[in-house]
């Protein structure tokens, strides 16, 4: 993901910062949900394919299945990038992200509870007695899925911090234009800065009804 700005607590972004950020996020997500298609592949290949072919047709199973990254081979990069936005948006979620890779310290046995994601990529299982697998490559899934959730929680943190520059600059420029109606009225040209007032309180109310999901009903 390129040039993602500091950080939204070192420095406050502008709109354009914010709307660059939003769209290198969204392609990020979406190359989550990619992977999170590749590791059920990998891990349920026969019931993957046939729930898969079953929703877009055996004719277009093969390239479907070819479109499908590595999980293993691109994880790093997008879990790389994904620390990076975390601890942007989310700081208080990082240590919560980094749980679900990194192998707990201290961990005797291998369980499905504490089995990560770096087990997955280095191939590790656990099997019992007969060669019976107790513990499966599939474990990492659940882990992955909460991964992915921490990242679209970004997205409406990042959605909150649009809103509220927006907000700021809407602010702004509505001080400014009282500011320009007090001079007008000051030098008594009163129509003009009645009017100028009457503009500014109206997407005042516009912009309160926007934020409460209120319907403007106009009567005739």
């Amino acid at each position: 993901m390129g040039g993602v700005p500091e950080s939204l607590h070192t420095r406050r972004m502008s709109v354009g910062e914010l709307s660059k950020l939003q769209a290198d996020l969204d392609a990020l997500i979406q190359r989550g949900n990619d992977l999170w298609m590749a590791i059920q592949y990998e891990c349920y290949p026969e019931d993957f394919k046939a729930a898969a072919e079953a929703k877009i047709g055996k004719d277009k199973i093969a390239d479907y299945l070819k479109g499908l990254p590595s999980f293993k081979s691109e994880y790093q990069i997008w879990y790389s990038e994904v620390q990076a936005v975390v601890k942007q948006l989310l700081p208080g979620r990082l240590d919560d992200l980094k749980r679900l890779y990194e192998k707990p310290s201290g961990r005797k046995e291998l369980s499905h509870g504490n089995y990560v994601i770096h087990d997955y990529l280095q191939g590790l299982c656990r099997k019992g007695s007969y060669e019976q697998v107790i513990v499966s490559a599939s474990s990492a899934i659940p882990q992955f899925e909460q991964q992915l959730h921490i990242l679209r929680a970004c997205k409406q943190r990042l959605k909150s911090s649009l809103f509220d520059i927006r907000q700021m600059v809407q602010a702004d420029l509505l001080d400014s234009e009282i500011d320009a109606a007090r001079e007008l009225a000051k030098n008594r040209y009163l129509r003009a800065a009645g009017a100028m007032a009457g503009v500014v309180l109206e997407r005042h109310l516009l912009s309160v009804c926007e934020s409460h999901n209120l319907k403007i009903c106009l009567s005739g």
